[in-house]
């Protein structure tokens, strides 16, 4: 597996469509003023170069409040990235939807892969994904890119449920938002929907028994992958078959959010357990 490598500035590798993606942001600076003109002028982008699947990525990061950790570039995005690229993934003629995209380096890629790709998360980050699109996928294969707002357990059923792939990296990382991530990923998914969900498992957040004991009551689930020492798995998840009987052990219960008794004025949500955006880290993109 070939690692991900920030690459120098003009180093473009492939032909066709993928000279297409990267002539686009040829001789281009690291920081470049003009690129943020769409957005508050104060507004400061950082930029990191990648190289996958013989595409080179330049991807910009906004460092604006209002993102939060959708600025950054975490780490288990660039391991199913990577596992794309090592098992000459494919997604040629194929729906996809990728949920929390953040910088949407995950559903870029897919797009240039060849898939139909409606790339998600909420309002505030879609400026950010529209302007990697423009900066990495060429305009003939941009008929095959959406972006669109979703808000877990709240705007799905406004998406069709006809999805061959659903993509989500870092997006299990809150004990808070599990019950509503699990109503979407059943909600979009059918009978024939592969889910690849790249998630770096933290002690404190539920995010192993979310895998390991609420997932396997509704998908059938495999790690395709691990990244050592990083404790990040890949998951390939398939929907379980009708004649399946769940067991009943209410776990979504386990995962709750728990009162925090001796010191609730560390917590700003109210003194609720929760994983703070600083405890997900460090993302790949704070360097």
């Amino acid at each position: 597996m070939k690692p991900a490598t920030v690459v120098s500035q003009g180093r473009l590798r492939g032909k066709n469509i993928k000279n297409m993606a990267t002539e686009q942001h040829r001789q281009r600076p690291i920081y470049d003023s003009d690129e943020n003109e769409d957005h508050d002028s104060t507004t400061l982008i950082r930029w990191n170069n990648f190289d996958f699947c013989g595409f080179s990525l330049k991807i910009a990061r906004m460092m604006d409040p209002r993102l939060g950790i959708s600025s950054y570039i975490w780490d288990a995005g660039i391991s199913l990235c990577q596992y794309f690229e090592k098992e000459d993934v494919t997604f040629t003629g194929k729906k996809v939807i990728e949920l929390g995209s953040g910088t949407g380096i995950v559903g870029i890629l897919a797009a240039l892969l060849g898939g139909h790709v409606t790339i998600t998360d909420k309002p505030d980050t879609l400026k950010q994904i529209n302007s990697n699109i423009s900066i990495n996928v060429p305009f003939a294969c941009r008929h095959r890119l959406k972006v669109r707002p979703l808000t877990w357990g709240e705007d799905q059923t406004k998406f069709p449920t006809d999805y061959d792939f659903i993509l989500g990296s870092d997006i299990v990382y809150s004990s808070v938002c599990y019950p509503a991530l699990l109503e979407t990923l059943r909600y979009l998914c059918n009978q024939g929907t592969t889910i690849y969900l790249s998630s770096e498992l933290r002690t404190g957040n539920g995010s192993i028994p979310f895998h390991d004991v609420i997932l396997p009551d509704y998908f059938n689930c495999e790690v395709v992958t691990r990244l050592e020492p990083k404790c990040i798995a890949v998951y390939k998840l398939t929907k379980i078959g009708t004649g399946h009987v769940r067991r009943v052990c209410g776990p979504l219960s386990l995962l709750a959010p728990k009162k925090k008794k001796e010191n609730p004025q560390s917590y700003p949500s109210g003194g609720f357990e929760r994983v703070m955006p600083g405890s997900r880290g460090p993302p790949f993109g704070r360097f």
